[in-house]
Protein backbone atom coordinates (compact mmCIF):
# COMPACT_ATOMS: atom_id res chain seq x y z
CA UNK A 1 0.00 0.00 0.00
CA UNK A 2 2.09 2.80 -1.43
CA UNK A 3 2.96 5.93 1.26
CA UNK A 4 1.00 3.60 4.13
CA UNK A 5 3.16 2.28 6.98
CA UNK A 6 1.74 -0.20 8.73
CA UNK A 7 3.15 -0.51 13.08
CA UNK A 8 4.16 -3.43 14.31
CA UNK A 9 1.69 -5.94 16.14
CA UNK A 10 4.04 -5.53 19.03
CA UNK A 11 3.50 -1.87 19.12
CA UNK A 12 -0.16 -2.51 19.26
CA UNK A 13 -0.04 -4.92 21.84
CA UNK A 14 1.91 -2.50 24.36
CA UNK A 15 -0.55 0.96 23.52
CA UNK A 16 -3.87 -1.40 23.95
CA UNK A 17 -1.99 -3.20 26.87
CA UNK A 18 -0.62 -0.14 28.48
CA UNK A 19 -3.87 1.53 28.86
CA UNK A 20 -4.75 -1.46 31.32
CA UNK A 21 -2.64 -2.80 33.94
CA UNK A 22 -4.73 -4.78 36.40
CA UNK A 23 -6.51 -7.82 35.54
CA UNK A 24 -7.32 -9.12 32.67
CA UNK A 25 -10.07 -8.54 29.55
CA UNK A 26 -10.02 -4.89 29.05
CA UNK A 27 -13.42 -5.01 28.56
CA UNK A 28 -14.37 -6.15 31.78
CA UNK A 29 -13.31 -2.65 33.35
CA UNK A 30 -14.98 -0.32 30.70
CA UNK A 31 -18.81 0.70 30.43
CA UNK A 32 -20.87 -2.20 28.40
CA UNK A 33 -23.96 -1.05 26.42
CA UNK A 34 -25.18 -4.26 25.87
CA UNK A 35 -27.83 -4.13 23.16
CA UNK A 36 -29.23 -7.69 24.17
CA UNK A 37 -30.81 -6.48 27.05
CA UNK A 38 -34.09 -4.20 27.52
CA UNK A 39 -32.68 -0.83 27.58
CA UNK A 40 -35.54 1.68 29.57
CA UNK A 41 -36.64 5.18 27.89
CA UNK A 42 -35.47 8.04 29.46
CA UNK A 43 -36.25 11.63 29.23
CA UNK A 44 -33.01 13.78 29.35
CA UNK A 45 -33.23 17.45 29.97
CA UNK A 46 -30.33 19.28 28.22
CA UNK A 47 -30.64 21.94 31.29
CA UNK A 48 -29.87 18.78 33.97
CA UNK A 49 -26.87 17.56 31.93
CA UNK A 50 -25.42 20.90 30.95
CA UNK A 51 -25.10 24.33 30.83
CA UNK A 52 -27.27 25.94 27.93
CA UNK A 53 -26.09 29.28 26.05
CA UNK A 54 -27.47 30.04 22.80
CA UNK A 55 -25.42 31.93 20.03
CA UNK A 56 -26.78 34.80 17.67
CA UNK A 57 -24.41 35.21 14.36
CA UNK A 58 -23.53 38.46 13.37
CA UNK A 59 -22.80 38.83 9.61
CA UNK A 60 -23.98 41.98 6.74
CA UNK A 61 -25.85 39.48 4.75
CA UNK A 62 -29.33 38.07 5.58
CA UNK A 63 -29.91 34.78 5.10
CA UNK A 64 -26.51 33.50 5.04
CA UNK A 65 -26.65 30.57 7.52
CA UNK A 66 -29.31 28.53 5.37
CA UNK A 67 -29.90 24.80 6.02
CA UNK A 68 -27.88 23.86 3.35
CA UNK A 69 -24.68 24.42 5.72
CA UNK A 70 -23.22 22.26 7.59
CA UNK A 71 -21.69 22.98 11.06
CA UNK A 72 -17.98 21.81 12.64
CA UNK A 73 -17.29 23.28 16.11
CA UNK A 74 -13.51 23.71 16.36
CA UNK A 75 -12.36 24.70 20.15
CA UNK A 76 -13.59 28.78 20.20
CA UNK A 77 -14.29 28.33 16.73
CA UNK A 78 -17.19 27.48 14.59
CA UNK A 79 -17.41 26.80 11.06
CA UNK A 80 -20.38 26.37 8.54
CA UNK A 81 -18.99 24.75 5.43
CA UNK A 82 -21.38 24.11 2.04
CA UNK A 83 -20.33 20.97 0.37
CA UNK A 84 -21.76 21.37 -3.25
CA UNK A 85 -21.14 25.18 -2.99
CA UNK A 86 -17.96 25.90 -1.39
CA UNK A 87 -18.65 28.63 0.85
CA UNK A 88 -16.08 28.44 4.37
CA UNK A 89 -17.89 30.18 6.88
CA UNK A 90 -15.85 31.24 10.38
CA UNK A 91 -17.17 32.21 14.06
CA UNK A 92 -16.07 33.07 17.32
CA UNK A 93 -18.38 31.90 20.22
CA UNK A 94 -19.71 35.63 20.30
CA UNK A 95 -21.05 35.14 17.00
CA UNK A 96 -18.82 37.33 15.19
CA UNK A 97 -17.33 36.55 11.51
CA UNK A 98 -13.72 35.64 11.55
CA UNK A 99 -13.45 34.33 8.20
CA UNK A 100 -15.39 33.55 4.89
CA UNK A 101 -14.18 31.78 1.56
CA UNK A 102 -15.13 30.22 -1.86
CA UNK A 103 -11.94 28.66 -3.87
CA UNK A 104 -14.64 26.05 -5.72
CA UNK A 105 -12.75 25.42 -8.99
CA UNK A 106 -10.66 23.02 -10.90
CA UNK A 107 -7.06 24.84 -9.95
CA UNK A 108 -4.07 23.72 -7.96
CA UNK A 109 -4.59 26.18 -5.57
CA UNK A 110 -8.83 25.24 -4.91
CA UNK A 111 -10.87 22.68 -4.50
CA UNK A 112 -14.06 20.48 -6.40
CA UNK A 113 -16.04 20.35 -3.19
CA UNK A 114 -15.79 20.12 0.21
CA UNK A 115 -16.19 16.02 1.36
CA UNK A 116 -14.77 16.62 4.93
CA UNK A 117 -13.44 19.52 7.07
CA UNK A 118 -11.06 20.03 9.76
CA UNK A 119 -8.98 22.84 11.85
CA UNK A 120 -6.04 23.14 13.25
CA UNK A 121 -6.52 25.74 16.31
CA UNK A 122 -2.62 26.14 16.93
CA UNK A 123 -1.92 26.98 13.74
CA UNK A 124 -4.92 28.76 12.66
CA UNK A 125 -5.10 26.52 9.05
CA UNK A 126 -8.04 24.98 7.64
CA UNK A 127 -7.96 21.73 5.94
CA UNK A 128 -10.41 20.88 3.07
CA UNK A 129 -10.50 17.30 1.73
CA UNK A 130 -11.89 16.52 -1.60
CA UNK A 131 -11.61 13.11 -3.62
CA UNK A 132 -8.06 13.39 -4.32
CA UNK A 133 -6.19 15.70 -2.18
CA UNK A 134 -6.63 18.15 0.69
CA UNK A 135 -5.95 21.66 0.55
CA UNK A 136 -4.69 23.67 3.21
CA UNK A 137 -5.44 27.40 3.74
CA UNK A 138 -4.94 30.34 6.37
CA UNK A 139 -8.21 31.38 8.42
CA UNK A 140 -8.32 34.28 5.30
CA UNK A 141 -8.33 31.71 2.71
CA UNK A 142 -5.57 31.93 1.58
CA UNK A 143 -3.78 28.96 0.16
CA UNK A 144 -0.64 27.51 1.50
CA UNK A 145 -0.49 23.71 0.27
CA UNK A 146 -1.43 20.37 -0.98
CA UNK A 147 -1.59 16.90 -0.08
CA UNK A 148 -2.13 14.00 -1.90
CA UNK A 149 -4.13 11.22 -1.33
CA UNK A 150 -3.22 7.89 -2.12
CA UNK A 151 -5.11 5.84 -4.71
CA UNK A 152 -5.13 3.02 -1.92
CA UNK A 153 -6.83 5.13 0.59
CA UNK A 154 -10.79 6.63 0.41
CA UNK A 155 -11.13 9.43 3.21
CA UNK A 156 -14.40 8.78 5.89
CA UNK A 157 -13.70 11.72 7.88
CA UNK A 158 -10.95 14.09 8.90
CA UNK A 159 -9.54 15.48 12.16
CA UNK A 160 -6.73 17.39 13.63
CA UNK A 161 -4.97 15.61 16.08
CA UNK A 162 -2.20 17.91 17.06
CA UNK A 163 -0.32 20.43 15.52
CA UNK A 164 1.59 17.83 12.98
CA UNK A 165 -0.89 15.15 12.28
CA UNK A 166 -4.24 14.65 10.71
CA UNK A 167 -6.24 11.74 11.98
CA UNK A 168 -7.86 10.06 9.14
CA UNK A 169 -10.39 7.18 8.98
CA UNK A 170 -10.20 5.16 5.98
CA UNK A 171 -13.01 2.86 3.97
CA UNK A 172 -11.26 1.25 0.94
CA UNK A 173 -12.92 -2.26 -0.08
CA UNK A 174 -14.90 -1.71 3.28
CA UNK A 175 -17.94 -4.37 2.40
CA UNK A 176 -21.74 -2.69 2.88
CA UNK A 177 -24.27 -4.92 4.22
CA UNK A 178 -27.12 -7.15 2.38
CA UNK A 179 -29.21 -9.49 3.73
CA UNK A 180 -27.15 -9.41 7.42
CA UNK A 181 -24.19 -10.36 5.13
CA UNK A 182 -20.80 -8.56 4.66
CA UNK A 183 -20.97 -8.38 0.26
CA UNK A 184 -18.24 -6.17 -1.50
CA UNK A 185 -18.84 -4.64 -4.08
CA UNK A 186 -16.44 -7.06 -6.13
CA UNK A 187 -15.50 -10.08 -5.31
CA UNK A 188 -11.98 -9.56 -6.79
CA UNK A 189 -11.49 -6.73 -4.93
CA UNK A 190 -8.90 -7.07 -2.12
CA UNK A 191 -10.02 -7.41 2.05
CA UNK A 192 -10.17 -3.46 3.49
CA UNK A 193 -6.87 -2.15 5.51
CA UNK A 194 -7.92 -3.76 9.12
CA UNK A 195 -6.23 -0.19 10.04
CA UNK A 196 -9.15 1.81 9.93
CA UNK A 197 -7.56 4.91 11.10
CA UNK A 198 -3.97 6.54 9.77
CA UNK A 199 -2.08 9.96 10.82
CA UNK A 200 -0.91 12.17 7.88
CA UNK A 201 1.61 14.89 8.31
CA UNK A 202 0.50 17.89 7.80
CA UNK A 203 3.64 19.43 5.87
CA UNK A 204 4.83 15.86 4.08
CA UNK A 205 1.40 14.12 3.86
CA UNK A 206 3.25 10.83 4.92
CA UNK A 207 1.09 8.30 5.88
CA UNK A 208 1.04 5.93 9.14
CA UNK A 209 -1.48 3.65 10.76
CA UNK A 210 -2.75 4.75 14.47
CA UNK A 211 -2.13 0.84 16.31
CA UNK A 212 -5.99 0.14 16.26
CA UNK A 213 -6.86 -2.86 14.60
CA UNK A 214 -10.47 -4.26 13.27
CA UNK A 215 -11.22 -7.07 11.86
CA UNK A 216 -14.56 -7.85 9.52
CA UNK A 217 -15.11 -4.17 9.06
CA UNK A 218 -18.72 -3.01 7.23
CA UNK A 219 -20.13 0.34 6.43
CA UNK A 220 -22.86 1.65 7.38
CA UNK A 221 -24.82 1.43 3.95
CA UNK A 222 -27.56 -1.41 3.71
CA UNK A 223 -28.23 -2.67 0.24
CA UNK A 224 -31.40 -3.78 -0.13
CA UNK A 225 -34.72 -4.27 -2.41
CA UNK A 226 -37.69 -2.18 -2.65
CA UNK A 227 -40.72 -3.04 -5.07
CA UNK A 228 -37.92 -5.23 -7.07
CA UNK A 229 -35.21 -2.56 -7.80
CA UNK A 230 -32.01 -2.07 -5.60
CA UNK A 231 -32.41 0.38 -2.72
CA UNK A 232 -29.83 1.52 -0.74
CA UNK A 233 -29.62 2.69 2.85
CA UNK A 234 -26.82 4.58 4.69
CA UNK A 235 -26.63 5.25 8.32
CA UNK A 236 -23.90 8.63 8.36
CA UNK A 237 -21.77 8.81 11.54
CA UNK A 238 -18.35 10.70 12.47
CA UNK A 239 -15.57 9.45 13.69
CA UNK A 240 -13.68 11.26 15.65
CA UNK A 241 -15.47 13.79 18.69
CA UNK A 242 -12.78 15.65 20.76
CA UNK A 243 -13.65 15.05 24.41
CA UNK A 244 -11.68 16.21 27.24
CA UNK A 245 -8.46 16.60 26.11
CA UNK A 246 -8.53 13.22 23.67
CA UNK A 247 -10.40 12.34 20.21
CA UNK A 248 -12.78 9.62 20.54
CA UNK A 249 -12.62 7.13 18.03
CA UNK A 250 -15.58 5.54 16.60
CA UNK A 251 -15.46 2.74 14.07
CA UNK A 252 -18.96 0.46 13.00
CA UNK A 253 -17.22 -2.90 13.57
CA UNK A 254 -14.80 -2.42 16.48
CA UNK A 255 -16.33 -4.12 19.89
CA UNK A 256 -14.00 -1.65 21.94
CA UNK A 257 -14.06 2.23 21.23
CA UNK A 258 -10.94 3.89 21.95
CA UNK A 259 -9.80 7.83 22.46
CA UNK A 260 -6.56 8.56 21.45
CA UNK A 261 -4.41 11.90 23.16
CA UNK A 262 -2.59 14.10 20.91
CA UNK A 263 0.78 12.44 22.07
CA UNK A 264 -0.96 9.15 20.34
CA UNK A 265 -1.67 7.50 23.50
CA UNK A 266 -4.33 4.74 22.94
CA UNK A 267 -6.69 4.36 25.91
CA UNK A 268 -10.19 2.47 25.93
CA UNK A 269 -13.08 3.90 26.68
CA UNK A 270 -16.27 2.22 25.76
CA UNK A 271 -17.17 -1.59 24.99
CA UNK A 272 -20.51 -2.34 23.25
CA UNK A 273 -22.21 -6.16 22.97
CA UNK A 274 -23.61 -6.67 19.14
CA UNK A 275 -27.54 -7.53 19.23
CA UNK A 276 -27.27 -10.60 18.08
CA UNK A 277 -25.15 -13.49 16.74
CA UNK A 278 -27.49 -13.81 13.68
CA UNK A 279 -27.59 -11.47 10.27
CA UNK A 280 -29.44 -8.77 11.29
CA UNK A 281 -27.31 -8.12 14.57
CA UNK A 282 -24.79 -5.48 12.72
CA UNK A 283 -24.84 -1.96 14.80
CA UNK A 284 -22.91 1.05 13.69
CA UNK A 285 -21.91 2.38 17.21
CA UNK A 286 -20.29 5.67 17.55
CA UNK A 287 -19.11 6.79 20.98
CA UNK A 288 -20.09 10.92 21.17
CA UNK A 289 -19.12 12.09 24.50
CA UNK A 290 -17.63 11.18 27.56
CA UNK A 291 -17.63 13.42 31.02
CA UNK A 292 -17.44 12.14 34.40
CA UNK A 293 -20.99 11.41 34.50
CA UNK A 294 -22.13 10.42 31.47
CA UNK A 295 -21.59 8.83 28.13
CA UNK A 296 -23.34 9.51 24.71
CA UNK A 297 -23.70 6.71 22.58
CA UNK A 298 -24.61 6.71 18.68
CA UNK A 299 -26.22 3.57 17.78
CA UNK A 300 -27.75 3.11 13.55
CA UNK A 301 -28.87 -0.42 13.26
CA UNK A 302 -28.05 -2.04 9.87
CA UNK A 303 -30.89 -3.66 8.97
CA UNK A 304 -33.85 -3.05 6.47
CA UNK A 305 -37.09 -2.34 8.33
CA UNK A 306 -39.34 -1.02 5.70
CA UNK A 307 -38.22 2.48 6.56
CA UNK A 308 -36.88 5.00 4.15
CA UNK A 309 -33.93 5.24 6.96
CA UNK A 310 -32.22 2.86 9.13
CA UNK A 311 -32.93 2.72 12.70
CA UNK A 312 -31.24 5.04 15.30
CA UNK A 313 -31.01 5.70 18.49
CA UNK A 314 -29.23 8.02 20.80
CA UNK A 315 -27.93 6.09 24.41
CA UNK A 316 -27.02 7.67 27.29
CA UNK A 317 -24.55 6.07 30.08
CA UNK A 318 -25.33 6.63 33.59
CA UNK A 319 -21.35 6.27 34.75
CA UNK A 320 -21.97 6.31 38.22
CA UNK A 321 -25.08 3.91 37.99
CA UNK A 322 -23.57 1.63 35.10
CA UNK A 323 -26.68 1.77 33.30
CA UNK A 324 -27.41 3.06 29.43
CA UNK A 325 -30.72 4.17 28.43
CA UNK A 326 -32.71 5.43 25.48
CA UNK A 327 -32.42 9.42 25.79
CA UNK A 328 -34.35 11.35 24.38
CA UNK A 329 -33.32 14.93 24.76
CA UNK A 330 -35.35 17.93 25.94
CA UNK A 331 -34.92 21.55 26.05
CA UNK A 332 -37.55 23.02 28.67
CA UNK A 333 -37.61 26.30 27.15
CA UNK A 334 -38.81 24.63 24.13
CA UNK A 335 -42.29 22.50 24.36
CA UNK A 336 -42.36 19.78 22.09
CA UNK A 337 -39.07 20.27 20.02
CA UNK A 338 -36.98 17.12 18.77
CA UNK A 339 -33.63 17.72 20.13
CA UNK A 340 -32.26 14.59 18.76
CA UNK A 341 -29.16 14.08 16.79
CA UNK A 342 -26.99 17.17 17.74
CA UNK A 343 -23.20 17.78 16.24
CA UNK A 344 -21.01 17.00 18.79
CA UNK A 345 -17.73 18.34 19.83
CA UNK A 346 -15.70 18.71 23.15
CA UNK A 347 -17.78 17.32 25.35
CA UNK A 348 -20.59 19.73 23.84
CA UNK A 349 -23.45 19.59 22.04
CA UNK A 350 -24.98 21.69 19.43
CA UNK A 351 -28.73 22.36 18.22
CA UNK A 352 -28.93 24.36 15.21
CA UNK A 353 -32.72 26.38 15.19
CA UNK A 354 -33.74 28.06 12.52
CA UNK A 355 -35.75 31.79 12.60
CA UNK A 356 -39.61 30.40 10.83
CA UNK A 357 -39.28 27.37 13.15
CA UNK A 358 -38.41 29.81 16.40
CA UNK A 359 -40.97 32.00 15.41
CA UNK A 360 -43.81 29.44 14.88
CA UNK A 361 -42.66 28.08 18.50
CA UNK A 362 -43.42 31.65 19.57
CA UNK A 363 -46.71 32.42 18.09
CA UNK A 364 -48.04 28.43 19.20
CA UNK A 365 -46.46 29.67 22.72
CA UNK A 366 -44.05 26.88 22.94
CA UNK A 367 -41.07 29.11 23.94
CA UNK A 368 -39.63 30.25 27.35
CA UNK A 369 -36.95 31.71 29.19
CA UNK A 370 -33.81 32.91 27.67
CA UNK A 371 -34.81 31.56 23.89
CA UNK A 372 -38.12 33.41 23.94
CA UNK A 373 -36.93 37.02 24.93
CA UNK A 374 -34.05 36.26 21.97
CA UNK A 375 -37.01 34.64 19.59
CA UNK A 376 -38.78 38.32 20.44
CA UNK A 377 -35.60 39.84 18.48
CA UNK A 378 -35.83 37.45 15.32
CA UNK A 379 -37.58 38.13 11.75
CA UNK A 380 -37.36 36.00 9.14
CA UNK A 381 -34.19 37.27 7.46
CA UNK A 382 -31.93 36.76 10.12
CA UNK A 383 -29.61 33.75 11.09
CA UNK A 384 -30.48 30.68 12.58
CA UNK A 385 -29.59 31.07 16.53
CA UNK A 386 -27.09 27.78 17.98
CA UNK A 387 -27.70 26.51 21.15
CA UNK A 388 -24.69 25.31 22.93
CA UNK A 389 -24.66 22.57 25.86
CA UNK A 390 -21.70 22.41 27.94
CA UNK A 391 -22.08 19.11 29.46
CA UNK A 392 -21.18 18.59 32.94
Amino acid sequence: MRNIFILLPTILLLCTLGACKKNSGVEEALPVLDFRQDIPEKEVTLQDIGDVRYIRFHTSDSILLGDHMRLLPCGDKLFFYDRGGGDVLGFGKDGNSLSRFNHKGQGADEYTGIYYFAFDQEKAEVFICAPKRIQVYGMDGRYKRSLPIPDSILIDDIISLNGRFLLLSEMRNTPFIQDGELKKYAEELPDPNPYPFLLMDKETGKIEAVPVRSEGRFQNLVWTMREGKPFILVGRQQHFFPASGKYLLSQPAADTLYAISPSRELVPMFARLPLTKEKDGKIGCALMAATSRIMLVDAVFLKDEGMNQLKRQLYVYDINKKSPAVGSLVNVEFEGYNNQYPVVSDNKLYFILYPHVLLEAKENHKLSGKLLEITETLDEEDNPVLVEVELY
